[in-house]
């Protein structure tokens, strides 16, 4: 399992090599519990903030070969059912499971 909330991999404080590094971490884990809050449109915004967008979440587990990935750090501002849809989106980029993370939620290893 690896978990990554905070990675924010394209902003001004990304630092050299950080990607390669959470590959390292990823590489073949079971699962792989991402930090997701920005969606594509809002790129800007994850950088400014260091954070990853959904696109980010699914290269990082995509290239990692992760079992499962767990979307988490929802942005606050985001109804239920925006992260719902966020999920089923995100299902269609992904090969494998993916879970839209619930607070309360237990995941099994």
């Amino acid at each position: 399992m690896a978990y990554l909330p905070d990675h924010g991999p394209h902003g001004p404080d990304a630092v050299a090599g950080s990607r390669a590094a959470a590959l390292e971490l990823v590489e073949g884990v079971d699962v792989l519990v991402h930090g997701a809050p920005f969606v594509e449109g809002e790129q800007a915004l994850a950088d400014c903030y260091g954070h990853a967008t959904l696109a980010d979440a699914i290269d990082m587990a995509v290239t990692g070969g992760a079992g499962r990935l767990v979307l988490t750090h929802h942005g606050p501002f985001r109804t239920d059912d925006a992260v719902d849809e966020i999920g089923r989106s995100a299902a269609a980029a992904f090969p494998r499971e993916i879970v839209v993370a619930r607070e309360g939620m237990v995941v099994a290893v």
